[in-house]
């Protein structure tokens, strides 16, 4: 078994990168991995891509004592939480908000944004199917950060994401399409919500801009949680304009180039 382990290895190191990862989408495929937790929530892994944003979120849990802050904070009140998904990928952070609803016995509410439109696609076939009637999910596709205008928008081939930063400012990533997109105005899609209970914000590197954008979002926000990355923003920025915005406490999640950041009043 070892003699076929070192095999294995030595053989995807001498394997081009492209067909490498031809076999990988290949070996995703044909695993066909699943698992149905007890709230109901179907998660199916697609691609590498998937693994990685599944592990982020339902087996680190980066998101959830973030989670738990806003749904401990409106069940006294009887609300029901409304969570802002900025960066929604393919869905899983939105299902990780339903199985917490349905974990404490309640629903909640989800504005979902994605600016990719094969992943906002690829959410709604997964979210759509799962979702329970009191559940309200709403998915607007779009880039976050500006109140309007376009931008180019590159496609992150390994990672099922992308990024409106210059291509070339992160080593290592191979970058896909290039595609030019709208700017949604989340002030208008939040329009007529007094407070909000949770945002998170997994944007790669575009934070900065919609925290500096969206100082009225974040300030009706209890609570919000952000994969901040070092080399894409003025994170010292961020957090100085968090403060602006009433957010009284903080910590760090997770460390790291790209860190997770929570912060709440």
């Amino acid at each position: 078994m070892k003699f076929w382990l070192v095999a294995a290895s030595v053989l995807r190191r001498l394997m081009p990168a492209s067909l490498r990862s031809r076999v990988r989408q290949f070996l995703f495929a044909w695993l066909r991995l699943q698992w149905v937790f007890p709230s109901g929530i179907d998660i199916r892994i697609a691609n590498y891509g998937e693994w990685i944003v599944y592990n982020e979120v339902f087996v680190a849990g980066e998101y959830d004592r973030a989670l738990a802050l806003a749904f401990d904070r409106a069940a006294p009140s009887g609300r029901t939480p409304h969570v802002v998904d900025l960066g929604a990928n393919v869905g899983f952070f939105t299902l990780r908000v339903l199985h917490e609803a349905r974990q404490r016995g309640t629903s909640a509410r989800v504005t979902a944004i994605e600016a990719h439109p094969a992943l906002a696609a690829r959410f709604r076939a997964r979210v759509d199917p799962q979702r329970a009637p009191a559940e309200q999910v709403r998915l607007v596709q779009g880039l976050a950060g500006a109140r309007s205008g376009t931008a180019l928008f590159y496609e992150d081939t390994v990672q099922a994401s992308g990024s409106t930063q210059v291509e070339g400012r992160r080593p290592g990533r191979r970058q896909g399409t290039a595609m030019r997109l709208s700017y949604v105005d989340l002030s208008a899609i939040t329009d007529g919500e007094p407070f909000v209970d949770l945002i998170k914000c997994d944007i790669e590197g575009s934070e900065e801009q919609v925290i500096e954008n969206y100082g009225d979002l974040f300030a009706k926000a209890g609570v919000a949680v952000f994969e901040l990355h070092r080399d894409l923003c003025d994170v010292a920025r961020c957090q100085e304009m968090l403060r602006g915005c009433g957010f009284t406490h903080a910590a760090t999640l997770r460390e790291g180039m790209n860190f997770t950041y929570l912060v709440w009043r």
